[in-house]
């Protein structure tokens, strides 16, 4: 692997990818298209979903190696997990939803995931998020809700309907470049755990 020498900075986040089913992926571009009537917004592409264990922002490329020994530590025993989408949510107010998002069942695992990582960021002297951890692939940021209404209807009808069982095999230290769309996330390091 190339050493990462310079102090250039990157903005950086730590996070488990999740690849969905064909059936699964024509269903949500059709409940897309249903949003896309209602709200203005920054969909992450399917191929780049993604549950985030820890989010760092900017930080200095010469911490890269650090942070890539902790993933080493947090999961080198441990196996890959199945588990399902299920439930579609939005993070924000009633009046202003601005986060789109999908659920993870059962999260008692993936938030093992975390706290481990956790444990191990905060002993190399990192910073770690104290509130509690609430596993999710974030669908989309929404900029303007054109019909506030018709978007909790489709959040209402949609809430137990979307459902998928992934297998979560991988860990990876993303960089996350911003440009007009969004976000564009660039894998720097992948951890493979070992087979169900």
């Amino acid at each position: 692997m190339k050493p990462y020498n310079c102090s250039c900075v990157k903005r950086l986040f730590i996070g488990i990818p999740v690849a969905v089913s064909m059936s699964f992926r024509n269903n949500f571009l059709k409940l897309r298209e249903k949003f896309n009537e209602v709200i203005i917004a920054n969909w992450t592409r399917i191929e780049q979903w993604h549950i985030t264990l820890h989010f760092f922002g900017e930080i200095s490329t010469d911490k890269i190696p650090s942070i890539i020994n902790c993933i080493k530590i947090s999961y080198e025993n441990l196996i890959a997990q199945k588990v399902n989408i299920k439930q579609i949510g939005f993070f924000g107010k009633v009046s202003n939803p601005r986060v789109i998002w999908l659920g993870i069942e059962p999260d008692k695992e993936i938030i093992f995931f975390s706290r481990l990582l956790s444990e191990s960021l905060y002993e190399q002297g990192y910073e770690v998020d104290q509130r509690a951890f609430s596993p999710h692939i974030t669908l989309a940021r929404i900029k303007r809700v054109k019909d506030l209404k018709a978007f909790h209807e489709l959040i209402n009808v949609h809430f137990d309907a979307i459902f998928d069982v992934v297998v979560l095999d991988k860990v990876v230290l993303y960089e996350s470049i911003l440009n007009s769309h969004g976000s564009t996330y660039v894998p720097l390091f992948t951890m493979s755990l070992k087979a169900v």
